[in-house]
């Protein structure tokens, strides 16, 4: 007596690496490049169409932007409210420079980050600035006394990409602050260090922290919303990441989103692109369910076979029976008559 053979899937775990492998080669180099891929001191433009957002109309601000006709952030709006000036004259005396934007310290090849954009200096030169009495910025720079000085390491926050302020802190100062805030309430280091958000920077979005394949799939839905013209907001996307990175899932498929949310609308077509990028119209043949994106006829249509319950009804129904031979498909047929 024989058994129908029987195809068992491979463990999840097993499927993860080539999961990975097809989605690297599908992510084209152009996509990297506009993304800014692996360099931390650059992002993606404001004024890209799909990726970018609108930033404050102020002087020196990049902080995103309410949709208005000043064309202001919320800090600069209130600014503006509390001045009394006219939206132009606001805009030409009050130049502004926040203080939440990274950067090194101005004193060439040193390697400390600067304590605010205005001053541009770390810490340590900021402190011999004003001792020896604030010269102007070329004679301080000039100055025997100012030296470059070594850094002391990138913070331990899986996804920030800033650097220590000084030797016995052990994450950058904004982060430093959230931890002693963290830490009284009890909070792990070593949990929070992996799930902790990196520091907002406007269109800046850190996907330290994630999973190789998670990074993988995440790059490639952005490329795939850019080819559809679908926007995908820095803040929405920052988003939807810190919600990968909180639940620390091993792939995009595991991550549970809040329904009825533009964060869920984003991680559904995510989700669908995802899918489609890394099946075949081979593999879909054998499911009972097929994405018709794989075969190009829309990601969010399905094909679903399942009400058939007959499967010499269901066979000849699937496409890929389509080219086989009548008489090849009457001897798949229990009620063919035999010859």
């Amino acid at each position: 007596m024989t058994s129908p053979l029987q195809l068992v899937p491979a463990p999840a775990s097993d499927l993860l690496p080539a999961r990975a492998e097809r989605l690297r080669e599908l992510i084209r180099p152009e996509t990297l490049e506009m993304l800014n891929w692996d360099d931390t001191s650059r992002r993606p433009s404001p004024d890209h169409p799909f990726l970018g957002m609108n930033i404050c109309a102020c002087q020196g601000c990049w902080a995103a932007a309410r949709k208005t006709e000043l064309g202001l952030c919320s800090g600069c709006r209130s600014a503006w409210k509390r001045s009394g000036k006219t939206p132009e004259d606001f805009l030409a005396t009050e130049p502004k420079q926040i203080s939440n934007t990274s950067g090194g310290c101005g004193v060439p090849k040193c390697q400390r980050p600067w304590t605010s954009s205005r001053t541009q200096m770390c810490m340590g030169h900021r402190e011999l600035f004003v001792k020896l009495g604030r010269l102007p910025l070329e004679e301080f720079l000039a100055h025997p006394r100012v030296r470059p000085l070594p850094g002391h390491g990138l913070c331990s926050v899986d996804a920030c990409h800033r650097h220590r302020a000084n030797g016995s802190n052990l994450c950058c100062p904004p982060h430093w602050v959230r931890w002693k805030e963290a830490q009284a309430r009890g909070a792990d280091f070593e949990h929070w260090c992996r799930t902790e958000p990196g520091s907002s920077e406007t269109t800046a979005v850190s996907l330290r922290g994630l999973p190789a394949l998670v990074t993988v799939e995440v790059l490639y839905g952005l490329q795939a919303r850019t080819d559809a013209e679908i926007k995908s907001p820095p803040i929405l996307l920052r988003a939807l990441v810190q919600r990968l990175r909180e639940q620390q899932v091993p792939q995009f498929d595991d991550v549970e989103i809040t329904p009825n949310t533009h964060i869920a609308g984003m991680a559904n077509g995510m989700r669908r692109v995802l899918a489609a990028a890394v099946s075949t119209p081979e593999l879909e043949q054998i499911k009972d369910v097929w994405n018709m994106g794989v075969f190009g006829l829309g990601q969010w249509r399905k094909l679903d076979f399942t009400p058939l319950h007959q499967e010499w009804i269901a066979g000849p129904a699937r496409p890929g029976c389509w080219t086989r031979s009548p008489a090849a498909t009457a001897r798949t047929s229990p009620t063919a008559s035999p010859r």
